[in-house]
């Protein structure tokens, strides 16, 4: 799995409560890396995700993902793969918004006649409506 036991490099961020997925996966790079998601603060790291060669022979290059909580600090540690593996990797972050709760008809949401609620769909897929019936 991936380690911190090559040469590594640091980033922070912090969290938005959205599904994030980091990726060093990238057409023109060839560093062998691993990509680890700590939460805490240096000395009191917590792993929370990682990669290690989700991109498959023969680059060996990594992704991870995890649901971030908003607010969360993140430390992101991308190593190379073994003591002598140095060069240039892309670093790509995406953020989806998880699916509400009530995403599938299963997790519906009472509404009360007369009252005015505001809702949100923002992540919600498309469940098709046969599936509820």
């Amino acid at each position: 799995g991936a380690d911190t036991d090559g040469p590594n490099v640091w980033y922070s961020w912090t969290g938005t409560g959205d599904d994030v997925t980091l990726s060093t996966i990238a057409a023109g790079f060839t560093l062998d890396t691993d990509i680890i998601v700590f939460t805490g603060t240096s000395g009191a790291l917590t792993a929370i995700a990682g990669g290690y060669d989700e991109g498959g022979a023969p680059l060996y290059q990594s992704e991870a993902t995890f649901t971030s909580v908003l607010g969360t600090d993140y430390l992101i540690a991308v190593d190379g793969y073994g003591a002598t593996d140095f060069g240039t990797f892309q670093l790509t972050m995406t953020c989806v918004s998880p699916p509400p709760v009530n995403d599938e008809c299963s997790g519906a949401i009472a509404v009360a006649l007369g009252a005015d609620t505001a809702f949100d769909n923002t992540g919600a897929t498309d469940s098709g409506v046969a599936t509820c019936y």
